[in-house]
């Protein structure tokens, strides 16, 4: 079978339990309703539900492979295996970390801060700090590249980060960086911890 066969099976496939999944979604919602108010059996609700899941997993994977199979097209046509690709495409955990970390400093340094503490060494690792006049600031950064998105920084690590600045006399914050696949800056989400 040819690529673009491959590729409109696949398709088809994902796009027909697609459509089971949102009858099946429909039907759950009709039948909820109908065993809450109406004294239907439960049975039918939770066999629909259980359908519907199992249909969105089935189509999710099926579009997973349409994508696999287009990008190993891809780089057959850059005569390059699928492991040499992701070698190639796919930036590291480091990279990405420090890629945002370079584009928060240097959003800082725009607005006018001075960058006190930075340890390019170690990137993801380190919080950086910086001052403006009489004002500091100590911060965490968290960065994904696009379609994924950075994650928040967690409990233990808000609380170390306000430790610190309370006793350095600085302001805490959180910056979350969107990076592209090239690993430059789509943008900055700057948020205050309080």
């Amino acid at each position: 079978m040819t690529t673009h066969g491959k590729l409109v099976a696949l398709e088809l496939v994902a796009g027909i339990f697609g459509w089971i999944w949102i009858l099946a979604s429909l039907a759950a919602i009709v039948l909820f309703v109908m065993a809450l108010g109406f004294n239907g059996p439960w049975s039918y609700f939770i066999g629909a539900l259980g359908i519907g899941c199992v249909t969105k997993w089935v189509a999710q994977g099926f579009h997973a492979n349409k994508i696999r199979v287009a990008y190993e097209a891809h780089l057959r046509g850059q005569d390059c295996s699928y492991q040499q690709g992701k070698e190639i495409t796919m930036p590291s955990p480091a990279q990405v970390g420090a890629a945002g970390e370079a584009a928060a400093v240097a959003a800082l340094q725009k607005a006018g801060w001075q960058i006190t503490v930075w340890n390019t060494q170690a990137p993801g690792s380190t919080d950086i700090e910086a001052v403006s006049g009489a004002s500091k600031l100590i911060l965490q950064v968290k960065s994904a590249v696009v379609p994924g998105t950075p994650a928040s920084i967690s409990g233990e690590e808000d609380r170390n980060l306000k430790s610190r600045a309370t006793k350095i006399g600085a302001d805490a914050y959180e910056a979350r960086v969107s990076l592209d696949q090239a690993l430059s800056p789509l943008g900055v989400d700057w948020r205050k911890l309080t």
